[in-house]
């Protein structure tokens, strides 16, 4: 499971999973992103795709889509809901508005049938709006064994992704600049 998984190949955390064999659920609001991950999955059936963004109610919102970041073509990587994210991303990247459909995680899940669905890897990047998601997710009841979610070096995001993660019996592995990687111990 990733959300935000943006063009699904541009610093996307599952696609090895998927070149491997995996069977992956990609969400990604934004349209423009969409269109690149649908080309590149579109033959295989062991990726479900979503246009939908998971937030803290079910209903439309705007979505401040942003421009090329990497200065290779890519697009969307730090669009957002939170209209804070703008002012960090200020005089580097544009963003552009639009209205998105946004679904809670439980509607979501009840909307797709996945209630019984074992994610075993789940990511979230989805710039501002990780905590939020995160916290709707039972991560025991959907058998998570790695979580791998984006902090940013925000100490306080990081203490309560932390907590969060123990709680569910995942334990700190791995931390860079922008991600956590927190797995289940065996």
């Amino acid at each position: 499971m990733e959300i935000g998984a943006n063009d699904g190949k541009t610093l996307s955390n599952s696609l090895l999973f998927i070149e491997n064999g995996w069977s992956a659920h990609l969400l990604e609001p934004s349209s423009k992103a969409f269109e690149r991950i649908v080309k590149l999955h579109d033959c295989n059936k062991s990726v479900h795709l979503y246009r939908v963004a998971i937030a803290e109610s079910s209903e439309e919102k705007v979505y401040y889509e942003s421009g090329e970041l990497l200065g290779n073509g890519d697009l969307a990587l730090v669009s957002s809901l939170d209209s804070n994210e703008l002012k960090r991303w200020k005089g580097t990247v544009a963003f552009e508005p639009s209205i998105i459909i946004c679904k809670t995680w439980a509607d979501f899940i009840i909307a797709n049938s996945l209630e019984k669905t074992e994610f075993n890897f789940i990511s979230i990047d989805a710039e501002g709006y990780d905590w939020i998601i995160l916290q709707q997710i039972d991560l025991t009841a959907h058998n998570c064994e790695v979580l791998c979610i984006e902090w940013n070096g925000n100490v306080p995001l990081s203490d309560l992704f932390t907590e969060y993660a123990n709680n569910h019996g995942l334990f700190e592995v791995k931390r860079n600049a922008e991600n956590i990687i927190f797995a289940r111990k065996k």
